[in-house]
């Protein structure tokens, strides 16, 4: 497998290729959690280059190499403290991003055509919104991800009983979630995008609701939605037991390498 690093736009990205590329095996997208980085999601990447699909990650603003903060899960916290000031850009941020990153490994594969997009928590958040604005993604596979950027119902990862205040938006995050928030553009999910949503039962962080109603959304505009959005709660998993559960990382894996 070959491993490439790099630097595009001052956005560090790692691609990695299979030592035979076939065709018809799609270019891959895979994002991390808030906190995390492309390197804490090598093993989901590797899992999906060794069947054949060159996988590309990044490090969003403020994580990874472009990380200020020493403490990711202090960084974590603060986020989530003002959360619609705070996280609504940095998904806004890295969906965009996400396109030129994709533009890149194209290029570097020589390739165009479909590409499939993933992640963990919010990078599963990110996936779900690029494929709203970017025609190019045929599938998304999210764990412990929700279609809502506002989070109806959130909690504290540590204290379920704790609702979370997301405090205000500012005109620059407002602008974010107005432009790009799945769930104020559910026409853009009208077209032939296949979505998965692996959730656990006990998350109170992101309620598996939030995919619920998404999904209750689309298919009152379109029935052939509910073919298309599928819904995996695992029972006795919480926000970080969903999105380490190695079940429904494979499961999440198998979806997004089921041929078109």
């Amino acid at each position: 497998m070959r491993v490439i690093e790099d630097v595009v736009d001052d956005i560090p990205v790692v691609l990695l290729i299979p030592e035979t590329l076939s065709a018809d095996r799609e270019l891959v997208l895979w994002l991390s959690h808030l906190g995390g980085s492309a390197e804490k999601e090598r093993p989901t990447m590797t899992r999906l280059a060794e069947r054949g699909h060159p996988v590309v990650s990044f490090d969003p603003p403020e994580h990874g190499r472009r990380a200020t903060a020493t403490d990711a899960r202090v960084f974590a916290a603060e986020v989530l403290a003002a959360f619609r000031l705070r996280m609504w850009p940095l998904l806004g941020r890295t969906t965009l991003e996400s396109m030129r990153v994709l533009t890149w490994a194209q290029h570097r594969l020589d390739r165009v055509g479909p590409v499939l997009a993933g992640g963990v928590s919010m990078g599963g958040d990110v996936a779900i919104a690029l494929a709203g604005v970017d025609n190019r993604i045929r599938r998304v596979a999210a764990v412990g991800s929700t279609p809502s950027w506002e989070r109806p119902g959130m909690r504290s990862l540590t204290d379920p009983a704790d609702l979370l205040d997301q405090g205000e938006a500012d005109p620059y995050s407002a602008w974010f979630a107005a432009q790009l928030d799945p769930v104020r553009h559910l026409d853009h999910y009208l077209r032939d995008v296949g979505i998965a949503f692996e959730l656990g039962g006990e998350d109170h962080h992101i309620p598996a609701g939030n995919a619920q109603d998404f999904r209750r959304a689309l298919v009152d505009r379109d029935p052939a939605a509910g073919d298309r959005v599928r819904i995996t709660v695992r029972d006795g998993l919480d926000h970080f037991g969903v999105t380490t559960d190695q079940d429904a990382l494979e499961a999440a894996a198998e979806w997004l390498m089921t041929p078109a």
